[in-house]
């Protein structure tokens, strides 16, 4: 019986031990991994690029779970243009900020170019189809958008970041701007960057 509680009290120890050991190590890891870890970030999107668009935010970590941004863009879909700046405040749940999944919800504004084009029916009088008169329709609205990303920080010293992400922004300005310039209040976002991180 004594030996049997001299063994169960060796175990005991060796736990508490290993356990303490294990623990120690993840701390230091975990302090290490503070240390090297940068607290801005500064991106661009390079396809947009390469179609004569600009995609880029600056990003800077408030908190271990907690960062805010300024991203602006410059962008043409087909004949449309949107000129954007957005403030973002993002959380990462994982409570490593800068890296893993991140949450954002942003404020904004943007400066809408819509290219359209009016044409008049068959005229049977005529026996062809009126003209047409293309306008663009220039206006301003205010917005706000969620969006969801993915960040990693490559690197021993976690210099080059990358991020996937998307969401969703939501115009909202007059309906009747939207309306003549046939734009929709809704427009999907998407983010591919490539930055420095410091």
């Amino acid at each position: 019986m004594r030996r049997l509680t001299c063994a169960t009290a060796l175990s005991c120890l060796l736990s508490l031990s290993l356990y303490s050991q294990s623990l120690h190590a993840q701390t230091r890891a975990l302090n290490a991994d503070t240390m090297v870890s940068p607290s801005h970030i500064l991106s661009v999107n390079p396809f947009v690029l390469l179609f004569g668009n600009f995609s880029g935010e600056y990003e800077q970590r408030v908190q271990s779970t907690f960062s805010v941004a300024v991203a602006g863009s410059y962008v043409n879909f087909d004949s449309d243009r949107y000129t954007n700046i957005d403030l973002k405040a993002r959380l990462y749940p994982n409570e490593v900020a800068l890296r893993g999944f991140g949450f954002a919800a942003s404020v904004g504004a943007t400066a809408i170019r819509a290219h359209t084009s009016d044409c008049y029916l068959y005229d049977p009088a005529v026996g062809s189809n009126g003209p047409c008169t293309n306008r663009n329709k220039t206006f301003s609205s205010p917005s706000v958008a969620l969006e969801l990303q993915y960040q990693w920080l490559l690197g021993s010293r976690r210099r080059t970041a990358i991020t996937l992400g998307g969401g969703l922004k939501r115009f909202l300005g007059s309906s009747g701007d939207f309306t003549l310039a046939r734009v929709s209040r809704f427009l999907p976002t998407f983010r591919s960057t490539i930055g420095y991180a410091f």
